[in-house]
């Protein structure tokens, strides 16, 4: 029998690329329900999605990370993210999702920081080897940052 520990986590398919998250992290995934578009927003943002009486800034991460214009795709997912941080502006995070997530547990030997490989992003913690490709954890932190920085002040 393993001594290691088993991790449970989400597999979050975005435009071109996934995420890879702690089950913890993932308030809620929803269906899309409407956006409310947000004049001179940044390019990775979507607009302003209505969850539970509260106005979140809908974000594309891909767009986030490549700079390029935020794509919704036809039929997607929000994944609704707890906030780490202490900041009040921020509860929570809203994120498109080219799918439902997928659940899965790993052996926190997957997770190795040895098989870490770095990422060109701040927005991106850190990126490993999963099957074929490679998924991203990413810096919750960095993009709270960028949120509040840059959107809180469009919802005001």
């Amino acid at each position: 029998m393993s001594n290691q520990h088993i991790l449970r986590a989400q597999l979050i398919y975005l435009n071109r690329s996934t995420l890879l998250l702690p089950n913890m992290a993932v308030a809620e995934v929803t269906r899309f329900d409407g956006l409310e578009p947000l004049s001179s927003a940044p390019l990775w943002v979507h607009g302003l999605i209505q969850w539970r009486g509260l106005s979140l800034p809908l974000i594309d991460i891909d767009a986030l990370i490549t700079g390029d214009n935020a794509v919704l795709n036809k039929n997607p997912r929000i994944v609704v993210l707890n906030s780490i941080s202490d900041n009040r502006e921020i509860s929570f995070i809203a994120i498109a999702a080219a799918g439902n997530p997928h659940l899965m547990k790993l052996l926190e030997s997957v997770i190795d920081n040895e098989l870490a490989e770095e990422h060109s992003s701040r927005y991106i913690h850190a990126q490993y080897p999963l099957g074929k490709k490679n998924v991203w954890v990413p810096n919750l932190h960095a993009i709270e940052e960028v949120l509040v920085g840059e959107v809180s002040n469009l919802m005001a």
